[in-house]
């Protein structure tokens, strides 16, 4: 199971374990807690393959729309 969460402050997203038996890893990488990522970080739960994509950040997010620099 994954677990993940977005920091709207700051425009951060989190992933890491949940309750399950499988293993999480991200790029490659076992992660044992919580683990800040990034566009296009591949998340692999089992033979599960999840490419991270954000949908919003610095320029964009659901509740204000565009807002460019």
């Amino acid at each position: 199971m994954l677990w993940w969460h977005m920091m709207s402050v700051t425009v951060s997203f989190f992933a890491g374990p949940a309750s399950g038996r499988n293993l999480i890893q991200i790029n490659r990488k076992t992660v044992m807690g919580i683990t800040k990522i990034e566009s296009y970080d591949v998340i692999t739960v089992g033979s599960t393959h999840l490419m991270f994509i954000a949908m919003c950040g610095e320029r964009f997010d659901w509740e204000r729309g565009w807002e460019f620099a």
